[in-house]
């Protein structure tokens, strides 16, 4: 595709922003593939698109054209590079919708799920902190709940200590971080969910 890309992104943004939903599907489905294809070579493309992924994502009563977005953001954090992934998103995290800040919150706790312990080395850990902080005091509660997970995730890989949360969030904030650390992100004490995942 070489130089070409650029313009073909631009011709299938568009036609994902349509007003008829069945042509909005079909560019957003178009770009999927296209992410899926591609991977890292869309990587300049990102900060364009992901800022109109989440406004369709977070928009209400779209249906089939607000998870088709979704897929396109979670395919973008799976085959692009992870930093650029992760960046272009942290970019769309103080949009003044806080349903889209939701959003937001939501696919980045997917890409750090994705990256495990490679967030430890990640240009933009101090940022995802900053972005975390704010997260988990939003009054969308699906803000919330990205956010303390990002922190368990973080705890959890080594990127943040406890003394660093300490510092970083409330009292309130904190306690609840630390008692998601306690029990695992799935109900269950860390050890516990490690053991049932050997032995599977």
């Amino acid at each position: 595709i070489g130089p070409g890309l650029h313009g073909i992104v631009l011709s299938v943004n568009k036609a994902s922003k349509n007003l008829r939903s069945a042509v909005a599907k079909n560019g957003l489905l178009t770009l999927n593939d296209m992410i899926d294809g591609l991977g890292p070579l869309m990587d300049p493309e990102l900060d364009n698109i992901t800022v109109h992924l989440l406004k369709r994502a977070s928009e209400s009563g779209t249906g089939f054209v607000g998870d088709e977005a979704d897929r396109c953001l979670r395919s973008m954090c799976v085959s692009c590079s992870e930093s650029k992934a992760l960046a272009a998103l942290l970019n769309c995290s103080n949009d003044k919708t806080p349903m889209m800040r939701a959003v937001c919150a939501q696919h980045i706790e997917y890409c750090v799920s994705q990256m495990g312990s490679r967030i430890c080395g990640a240009r933009d850990l101090n940022r995802l902190i900053s972005a975390c902080v704010k997260f988990i005091t939003e009054a969308q509660q699906e803000a919330r709940r990205a956010g303390r997970k990002i922190f368990y995730e973080l705890h959890r890989v080594g990127a943040v200590t406890e003394r660093q949360l300490r510092r970083l969030l409330q009292e309130r904030e904190l306690r609840q971080v630390m008692e998601l650390i306690e029990r695992g992100a799935n109900g269950l004490p860390v050890d516990v969910r490690e053991t049932q995942s050997r032995s599977m």
